[in-house]
């Protein structure tokens, strides 16, 4: 089954249809009707909102396609779906030993790559695994995804002094209608990207 960035499906596991907001190889973020004709996400755009996510196989297996309808303006300005679902996954590094060579390694080869936009949040696990209050982060220009992880590296380690099982960059959704990321480990919260 094709997916189509702002197509309606009908799924196996939600009785109302669902809209599709950004999607890859692996996952599928989506927006959810709560009821006849109004979204979570899209009739919210004001709100703090972490995106409903699906792994793309079991979406393509559980849905069937409604009809195309692309995002208006407003929902592609806050969704930003041309941004990455994840970024900066390196099974061997830990937040807290992401220092001097390890730092510098992955440095040369992130600094060159940046997203297409200036300001962020990114979002912190706690030692037990709950999430921590977002911080936002933001240049004069573009981010590279080096300055992303590298302020990642220094906002986890001030909230959580435990070793990590790697490190990862993942979308969550939006916060004051500026993009969200949480800060994880190689694997995702979510565990639709194991390799």
């Amino acid at each position: 089954m094709k997916l189509e960035l702002g197509g309606l499906y009908q799924t196996d596991f939600d009785d109302l249809p669902i809209k599709i907001i950004g999607f890859d190889d692996y996952e599928v973020l989506y927006d959810s009707q709560w009821e006849e004709g109004k979204w979570m996400f899209s009739d919210n755009l004001r709100r703090k909102s972490s995106f409903y996510r699906i792994s793309t196989d079991f979406f393509k297996k559980k849905s069937s396609f409604i009809k195309s309808q692309d995002l208006n303006e407003k929902e592609y300005e806050i969704f930003r779906p041309d941004l990455p679902i994840r970024f900066g996954r390196y099974r061997d590094y830990s937040w807290n030993n992401l220092k001097g060579e390890n730092l510098e390694n992955v440095e040369k080869e992130l600094s060159s790559e940046s997203l297409n936009i200036n300001r962020l949040f990114l979002i912190p696990f706690g030692p037990k695994g709950g999430l921590k209050k977002s911080v936002q982060i933001e240049s004069e220009v573009n981010l590279t995804l080096f300055e992303v992880i590298k302020a990642a590296q220094e906002i986890q380690e001030s909230v959580n002094n435990e070793m990590t099982n790697g490190i990862g960059i993942f979308r969550d959704g939006f916060e004051k209608g500026i993009p969200s990321y949480y800060i994880g480990e190689y694997i995702d919260r979510a565990n639709n990207v194991l390799n």
